[in-house]
Parts: structure tokens; sequence; C-alpha cells
């Protein structure tokens, strides 16, 4: 995907990362959209600065389907947009196509299908190898999984090698986003042990109970995402309740996958130290590249772990890799004037 420029519009944390990382890795150009909303605002100033867009269907704000439709008949935007959906049935394929879709692509993401409906889509022809060939690298300290490492689940109800698959052998995501979700649980728990009151909480708990079953999917948590898919289907406030119990039971397989996962790949970049001149410069990059919502900020944000006052680099992290580009500017113009 070298020089393909694409908007990727996905709601999830976790599925943004995991998904930028990717495509990154097969040399694309990705720009990163919270929601249907901020698609339609991008497209309608940038439309020329992309080739492809990547649409998840259900998030807040505006849906995929609306926004296609926005881009289809108010915007007139004829360039592909692929659809993104964990559901696959003929009546989802005959409503995206409907919207002005062009094709859709399973969730949680496989990474030669990925690419591989990403060229179609383009008139690319077909890649010889498959995605991550030794023609195209990927970048950065991260290695890709030896073979025959993880054949084999290392946690009960865990599906490790079909997650680590769909990362393309990527041991450095997985565990990162394994340490993620792990950060995130208690949140998310505590969320859920909150009483459901009126119509809007009840629609903000199935979007949080969606959004799980989507993180858990990628993360390869088989029993976990069929519990929380038979507690979207109850009512409150057995929804939260049945939620809560494979959480929990999630949290201890996670514990078990974490404590078999050794940090060393890329949890700290080796960087040289920075001075501060280079540390304004690498400031200065990485704010052009936020104003941009250019997903290039996770690459351009790494040299700043060794640059003066590098205690302010972990609240920066958390906010580029979460694509919480605004409160990442704000972390960043701090940054600068303490060091000028």
């Amino acid at each position: 995907l070298r020089g393909v420029r694409l908007l990727l519009v996905e709601d999830n944390a976790i599925n943004q990362q995991v998904a930028v990382e990717l495509l990154q890795a097969e040399r694309a150009q990705v720009t990163v959209a919270q929601n249907g909303q901020e698609a339609v605002d991008l497209l309608r100033q940038r439309a020329a600065d992309f080739d492809l867009v990547l649409m998840d269907l259900q998030m807040p704000v505006m849906d995929g389907l609306t926004a296609t439709r926005l881009l289809r008949q108010e915007l007139k935007l004829r360039m592909p947009i692929v659809a993104m959906t964990a559901n696959a049935s003929v009546s989802d394929r005959v409503q995206c196509l409907e919207a002005g879709m062009n094709d859709h692509i399973g969730k949680p993401f496989e990474l030669d299908a990925l690419v591989a409906t990403v060229r179609d889509q383009l008139g690319l022809a077909p890649t010889l190898g498959g995605a991550m060939a030794p023609s195209a690298p990927a970048p950065g300290p991260a290695p890709a999984v030896a073979e025959g490492s993880f054949a084999t689940p290392l946690a009960d109800d865990w599906d490790t090698p079909a997650a680590l698959q769909r990362l393309g052998g990527r041991r450095d995501l997985y565990r990162r986003m394994l340490q993620r979700f792990a950060d995130e649980l208690p949140a998310a728990l505590a969320q859920l042990a909150v009483p459901v009151v009126d119509e809007a909480a009840a629609r903000t708990r199935r979007r949080l109970l969606h959004t799980l079953r989507g993180t858990l999917s990628t993360l390869g948590a088989t029993q976990a995402v069929q519990a929380v898919a038979y507690a979207e289907a109850l009512a409150e406030p057995d929804a939260s309740a049945a939620a809560q119990v494979a959480l929990r039971r999630a949290e201890q397989g996670l514990a078990q996958l974490l404590g078999q996962m050794p940090v060393h790949d890329g949890e700290a970049w080796p960087q040289p130290s920075l001075n501060a001149e280079q540390a304004l410069t690498a400031l200065r990059a990485l704010r052009v590249q936020l104003d941009a919502s250019d997903a290039g900020a996770l690459d351009a944000m790494a040299p700043l772990a060794q640059a003066p006052l590098a205690e302010r680099f972990a609240p920066l992290r958390t906010a580029v890799e979460g694509f919480d580009f605004p409160q990442a500017l704000v972390l960043v113009q701090a940054w600068e004037e303490a060091l000028a």
C-alpha cells in the first residue's frame, strides 16, 4: 500500500491503533476520524487528499451509513468507501451497498484481507506473498513473531494464535493492546456498575457493550466475546450484570497472558537523547502531523521519549495513541513553552 492515502473512520481506540499500525507497516498514509461527522467535515475540505475511506458502521455522533450517504449525495464524492463491520449478514451488506459503499471487510481485522480489499478497490495488482511481504518490512523496532511462537493459546478462553495472525505476527503490537485494555478495564467495570436510569443512559450502556465486544474480538478473547454478545441481547440491569461477569473472567486470562509476554519490544523506544533545540524541532514536526490528524504522529513522537522534560512524554503518548489529537496538541504546546 505504499503511498496509498487512507481515511480511517473508527471510534474504538484499540481498533484505531491496530488498524493504523498495520496499515502503516504496509506503507499506507493513514488519517483518523473518530466518527462519521468528523469524516464528512474533513472530506468536505480535503477530499483530494484521500484515495479511499475505511468506514466503521456503528459510531456515536454519526454512524457510517449516514456519513456515506452524505458523502455520496451531498458532496458527490466517488472515492471508494469500504465498510468495516463485525456483522456480515446479507441485510448488512445490502444496507452498505444501498448507502453507497463499495465493499466491506470483517472485524476484527485480518491484515491480508484488509490489504487485498484496499488494493482491489484502487485497481492495484495483487501483491505476491500477501501482506507484510519481505519487500515491505514493518518500520520501527518491532520484529515479526517467530514461526512457532505462541502456536497454542497462552490463557484459557483466549485465542492467542488467531489474534497474532490477524496482527501480522506483531507480538509487540499485541502486547501493547493487551496492556492498554488491562489499563482501561477497571474504568469499564466501574461504568457497568452504575445503574441505568433513563433511555440516554441505556444508549450509552449499549454503546459501551458494543465497544467492549469489538475490543475483545480484536484481542482474541473468544469466550468473552460470546458472553458480551449475549449480554447485549438482555435488558438492564441483567445486561450490565452479565457483561461484568464476562469481563471479570476475561480479566483473569488477561493477567495470565501479560505475565507470559515479556516486555522487550518497543515499550520504550531506544532513541538517542535530544537537546532542547532538537526536542523543539521534533515537537514542531509532531504538531504539524497532529494538526492534520495524521496517524504518522505515532511514529513522530518516538524521539521525544529521550527529550528534556521527558516526564511529559507519558501523557503525550497516551493522548496520541488514543488519537486524542486536540489534547495531544495542548500537551505539545505546553512542552514547547517549557523548553523555550
